[in-house]
């Protein structure tokens, strides 16, 4: 990031098992210690100092707790009248695909690799 900061990201819609839920998996960890969540339960800390534990692990509450059906029809909402907004101000929208083209080359190019040296070790 332009700040210095280091963001990781891992991404797959192929994996077989360990399902995440929609919002994913979350790992954030910082110079005190790390949070976790997983998108179904709620989240939790760890606090270290020193390279060591402090403590118990914390388990946050969630403020609120809502179906699955009433979260898929929030966040389809939200993404509607954000993309509608995008348009009115002609701006480009979150949702735009466009950084996409970057994954769909990185996996062509993977492909073509693949090719390669299955005929070069043929």
């Amino acid at each position: 990031m332009d700040n210095g900061a280091v963001f990781n990201y891992t991404g797959s819609w192929a994996d077989i098992g360990f399902d995440t839920s929609f919002m994913g998996t979350w790992r954030i960890s910082g110079e005190k210690g790390t949070i976790v969540w997983d998108g179904y339960s709620n989240p939790k800390v760890q606090l270290k100092k020193n390279n060591k534990v402090i403590g118990k692990e914390i388990k946050l509450s969630q403020k609120q707790t809502i179906s699955d059906e009433k979260q898929f029809a929030y966040e389809l909402n939200n993404s509607l009248s954000r993309f509608i907004a995008s348009i009115k101000s002609k701006t480009v929208p979150e949702t735009w695909c466009g950084d996409n083209m970057h994954t769909l080359k990185m996996v062509l190019s993977a492909i073509e690799s693949s090719k390669r040296e299955i005929s070069i070790n043929s």
